[in-house]
């Protein structure tokens, strides 16, 4: 107990980050508490940022920053406090940079870029240090639409991405990547802390009054639907104990409002949990938890991939 109280005065608490678009042009991070109160601006600036990501200790962001203006996708990822200080530049080479993800101990950032394909190629697999260092290419493109959102396993060791309309996973030290579906097309991925489950939603079915989230099981790659309560789902995250998911999308049966939304695993007690007349979405569940008696890192889980990429 002494040993958890003493990680409660270091990391910071849970809370959510995500993405609202000011006057419904000019896309800005915004942090939460977990039940929607609390809703604060992170950066008083007016440039363009996308696919916020908090640390695994809750004290800073990653995200992605395009100065030129919102009909341009070249731009950075920067580190930012939760208190909207210390902002710095991690990759001072501008490109189209996608889903940085922390690596659950915090000491590395993953992303998607088109770094060597510059100016408007596909993108590849990025790790890199959590300062910008040691930025490497995990794996590269296979196909022409290139690598879009990622997540990494929960012990570290996988990572999960999307390219060719599927769902593959590469060993996070390198290597053969492995394809774990068919043609979901997917359009986010998200691990659940305890390992069991990816959570994607597919490309939205123009005509349908929604768009279904699904998770996808770790050991026998089967589908389970959560949920299909909402129209064109814009990010998806796990709270710290996997039994929810949040996520962005339009208000049932009715488009014109686009907010944050937390659901039980089974599909229960969907919640809205912003409630804005702005458009939100790409939220970011992280940070400690008090009193956790799993710490971050930690958590027993196994991987029915891992002999298809040789471990």
């Amino acid at each position: 107990l002494g040993l958890v109280l003493a990680l409660s005065k270091v990391d910071a608490a849970e809370k959510i980050a995500f993405i609202r678009f000011i006057n419904g042009d000019v896309p800005k991070t915004y942090l939460m508490e977990p039940d929607g109160s609390q809703q604060t601006r992170l950066i008083d600036d007016l440039t363009p940022e996308l696919f916020p990501a908090g640390s695994p200790d809750g004290r800073t962001i990653v995200l992605f920053r395009y100065p030129n203006g919102i009909n341009d996708t070249i731009g950075d990822l920067f580190t930012v406090g939760i208190d909207g200080a210390n902002l710095r530049n991690l990759t001072n080479l501008s490109a189209a940079y996608m889903s940085p993800q922390w690596s659950p101990d915090g000491k590395r950032i993953a992303f998607t870029a088109n770094i060597e394909t510059l100016p408007s190629g596909p993108r590849s697999l990025y790790v890199m240090d959590a300062d910008g260092g040691n930025r490497t290419m995990l794996t590269r493109f296979a196909t022409g639409g290139g690598m879009t959102h990622l997540t990494w396993s929960p012990d570290g060791r996988l990572i999960a991405y999307i390219e060719d309309h599927a769902i593959w996973v590469v060993s996070s030290a390198g290597g053969q990547a492995v394809r774990l579906t068919g043609d979901l097309h997917p359009e986010d991925v998200a691990w659940s802390p305890d390992g069991k489950w990816i959570a994607f939603y597919p490309y939205p079915a123009f005509g349908d009054d929604s768009t279904p989230l699904y998770v996808l099981n770790t050991q026998t790659n089967e589908q389970r639907l959560v949920t299909r309560e909402g129209f064109y789902i814009g990010g998806v995250t796990w709270s710290p104990d996997s039994r929810k998911l949040v996520f962005g999308s339009y208000r049932p049966k009715n488009i014109l409002t686009h907010d944050i939304f937390s659901v039980e695993l089974d599909g229960s007690n969907l919640t809205n949990l912003t409630e804005s007349p702005e458009y939100d979405r790409d939220p970011s569940w992280f940070g400690y938890r008090p009193l956790s008696v799993s710490p971050l890192g930690k958590r027993a889980a196994s991987w029915g991939w891992l002999k298809g990429l040789g471990q």
